[in-house]
């Protein structure tokens, strides 16, 4: 199980950890449907929405900073990278069958 104190780096680490163990971890798609920081989304074969309570989300997909440090310099400097989640986006999730928590691991596009 996981433990729901640990950050969500942590939890995604001890997830990743137990599919060596047997336990059921299924990657599945699922829509956006509000964006962050009231963010929903529906896995495809559910029928109701999971909120921001039941979900982890990988930074890369919400407003962060970033140390930018250049070769040469002694210098940094940052920047606020902003990822847009929309309504209607696709995202690849990761769910644990024991456990009600869904970790959004990346956003996906058909081509």
């Amino acid at each position: 199980m996981i433990e729901t104190s640990k950050s969500g780096a942590s939890q995604l680490v001890q997830l990743i950890r137990s599919l060596g163990k047997n336990i059921d971890v299924r990657l599945e798609l699922a829509t956006v449907k509000s964006p962050p920081p009231q963010l929903s989304i529906q896995i495809d074969h559910l029928r109701f929405i999971l909120d921001q309570e039941d979900l982890i989300v990988a930074e890369h997909l919400l407003e962060h900073r970033l140390e930018l440090l250049y070769e040469g310099s002694t210098q940094s400097q940052f920047a606020t990278v902003r990822t847009v989640l929309s309504p209607g986006d696709r995202v690849l999730v990761a769910s644990h069958s024991n456990d009600q928590q869904y970790i959004i691991l990346d956003k996906v596009v058909k081509v």
